[in-house]
């Protein structure tokens, strides 16, 4: 007899290698201390690690009220999509001698047989196809004369779930629950040490929950909210929201933010100007601060100052890491007293600073009801609403951010070109977007028009050169602003020209009203009677090569003579009479400072024209753009580029975007005989005529 009871003994310890069991190395730290300190690391949290959200852990000190939340669950949940386990009732079936045995073995032998039981409710999660609800405990801390507890399973545990909710219970409310529980003897512990206990399992937890890619949060008893309805609410919410369900429904916000801020969808504007504020535009970032001590001015090392690590110290802005914040911000800390978290919000409101560039824009646009402004924030959005309201712009501005302290949405970099391609799709709006860091790109590369606002000193983003340059490699056309007039600029000129803020060509080129999406730059004069006239000879397939060329002087002659004039004043010369007298004649203003540049092969008949009208001006032939020199600009006030045809745009961009690294100001102008009119609603040359007040392309029929 005694034998077999030493084999039944050997077979608790070594749990059998067959396939089912060996994905158990793999959570079983055999060589982990009997006995560790539930602390938070001083490192950043890693990247968290998407998740199928399946498996949600209860846990809580013994006497918190998990068995009793898992059968109120049971209720409330049902069993058709849910399984429920307490995972201390699944080692009796699994353990031979059961859970005396298992009591008595080894913790690195129990940690082995946990491993078996995880392994179990995985297999029959996935079998079934439904979710699970798993009790289970953390750490064992009965002794009170022990500096410290014991923690019960490895750390891979923890990969089994999806979400740990902690059950938050005072300690007094569970030393009364221990005292008057007649069915389990427990040893008698102070409400002190219970509450000791208690956070040490919440930082253990959090720190380890963290780590593993693992959502944490608390469950606490609300003044209005049963912890039972908290725990129904969270895990329903959490079972169907993924990150697309995340995306609609802050698509849905928006549409509703718009439609009840211009509810005549006539009146509704056409032009967006979308801007993703953070600590870059924001001196005092709202998140970073709301861990801030308010009379030492100190950060405090606590788990929640640790989890807004995750999210404001470190790049990793997924959906996952603003989730978990969000979770964060549902905690008791923050509803315990209304009152004090209010005037936590409004004393980081009041220290929040919007740079003044940034609020001489918008309060540039905000008289006009053909812009509309909406700012995005990966944040809380009623903290900066506060401070959008102080600076006069509340009612004018609107926040899309994350609804922190519910269990609500968040808003992501995905989300935020989603935001700008709803404003596109469903109101047919013309969309300027303004970004500061890598985040911002793929927001950037949704809109019409993206400039990238650059900063100093330490809120710089250090990296963004790289992403943006790749970015504008593969097809992104942006500008830059910087902030203040001194900081560096990014990249060449050339890749990312410059724009002013404040500029009024800035302002002019946002609130103006297009026909079209490249407006009142692009002249187009087929329906004028001369215009008839020379479309009709240009199609006249019989003229001569020589009268081909005449016609198109006469077309270079009338589009310069005709269109120009109305953008560039005329100024008057004396003008010298055949008997000795004078007389006033007109000409372009500071015609002498006008080069033309004729781009050849090919367009030099169309050049010539435009030279009879002005023949002051300088002449050049540029079979490329590096022909044109910078001595032929300098000085200069308008230069006038000729093409014949311009199909794609491709290559007269490459002339306009080399003139203006060479001359930032310069007054430019396209002429050609015929334009793809696909070509002005969209790409480079389309944004450019949009934004840029000294560009304008004058046509003489559209294609």
């Amino acid at each position: 007899m005694a034998s077999t009871n030493e084999n039944t003994a050997d077979e608790a310890r070594r749990p059998s290698q067959d396939s089912e069991d060996s994905a158990t190395s793999e959570i079983v730290v055999a060589q982990a201390p009997a006995k560790q300190k539930a602390s938070l690391s001083t490192e950043s949290p890693p990247y968290r690690k998407s998740k199928p959200n399946n498996i949600f852990g209860l846990y809580g000190l013994p006497g918190s009220g998990k068995t009793h939340l898992s059968e109120a669950l049971k209720s409330r949940l049902g069993h058709i999509n849910f399984l429920f386990y307490e995972l201390w009732e699944i080692l009796p079936e699994i353990v031979p001698g059961g859970l005396p045995r298992f009591q008595s073995l080894s913790r690195d032998h129990q940690t082995q047989w946990r491993g078996r039981a995880i392994n179990k409710i995985r297999k029959d999660c996935k079998e079934a196809g439904k979710a699970a609800i798993v009790t289970d405990l953390y750490m064992a801390w009965e002794d009170s004369d022990d500096n410290s507890g014991e923690i019960l399973h490895a750390a891979k545990g923890l990969d089994l779930y999806s979400y740990i909710l902690y059950l938050d219970v005072p300690g007094e409310l569970i030393w009364c629950r221990r005292s008057n529980d007649p069915e389990r003897q427990r040893p008698v512990l102070s409400a002190a040490h219970l509450d000791k206990w208690a956070r040490a399992e919440k930082n253990g937890l959090r720190k380890l929950c963290y780590e593993h890619g693992v959502y944490f949060t608390t469950l606490w008893q609300r003044p209005q909210q049963s912890m039972e309805e908290d725990a129904e609410h969270l895990i329903r919410d959490s079972f169907h929201l993924t990150e697309e369900e995340n995306s609609m429904r802050i698509e849905k916000k928006l549409v509703s933010t718009v439609e009840s801020a211009w509810p005549d969808k006539f009146d509704r504007p056409k032009t967006f100007l979308v801007m993703h504020i953070d600590k870059t535009l924001a001196a005092g970032y709202a998140g970073g601060m709301f861990w801030w001590d308010k009379e030492g001015g100190h950060q405090q090392h606590t788990p929640a100052a640790e989890a807004t690590r995750l999210l404001y110290l470190t790049w990793e802005y997924t959906y996952q890491s603003l989730r978990q914040v969000a979770l964060l911000y549902a905690e008791k800390p923050f509803h315990e007293n209304p009152l004090k978290t209010e005037e936590l919000r409004s004393s980081i409101a009041a220290r929040v600073r919007i740079k003044p560039q940034v609020l001489n824009l918008l309060h540039g646009v905000k008289t006009y009801s053909s812009v509309g402004t909406i700012v995005t924030t990966f944040d809380q959005g009623h903290i900066l609403k506060t401070v959008l309201e102080r600076e006069g712009l509340g009612s004018t501005v609107k926040v899309i951010g994350a609804d922190f302290g519910t269990f609500g949405s968040v808003v992501t970099p995905e989300v935020q070109a989603r935001l700008v391609k709803k404003l596109q799709q469903r109101y047919s709006a013309y969309v300027w977007a303004f970004g500061v860091n890598p985040l911002d790109l793929t927001m950037l590369k949704a809109v019409n028009e993206a400039i990238v606002l650059v900063t100093d000193g330490k809120v710089r983003s250090q990296s963004m050169d790289e992403p943006l340059a790749e970015a504008i490699e593969e097809g992104l056309f942006a500008h830059q602003a910087v902030i203040p007039t001194s900081a560096v600029p990014r990249l060449e000129m050339a890749t990312l020209p410059l724009v002013d803020l404040e500029s009024s060509d800035l302002h002019d080129a946002i609130i103006c009203r297009r026909n079209g999406p490249s407006g009142s730059r692009v002249i187009e004069r087929s329906s004028s009677p001369a215009g008839k006239l020379l479309v009709s000879r240009i199609r006249e397939r019989s003229i001569a090569r020589s009268e081909s060329d005449d016609v198109y002087r006469r077309v270079g002659w009338y589009l310069a003579a005709d269109a120009l004039p109305n953008h560039i004043s005329l100024e008057t010369y004396l003008l010298p009479q055949a008997q000795g007298e004078e007389t006033h004649g007109c000409r372009l203003l500071d015609e002498q400072k006008t080069t033309i540049v004729a781009r050849m092969p090919g367009d030099e008949a169309l050049a010539l024209g435009v030279l009879e009208a002005f023949p002051l001006a300088k002449f050049v032939k540029a079979t490329r753009p590096a022909d044109v020199q910078l001595h032929h600009l300098r000085d200069q006030k308008t230069v006038i580029l000729v093409d014949k045809a311009v199909k794609s745009g491709r290559s007269m961009m490459g002339f306009v975007e080399h003139v203006r690294t060479l001359h930032p100001t310069i007054f430019i102008v396209i002429i050609t005989s015929v334009v793809q009119e696909e070509i002005l609603s969209k790409g480079k040359l389309a944004r450019a005529l949009t934004w840029d007040v000294n560009f304008f392309l004058f046509t003489l029929r559209l294609r």
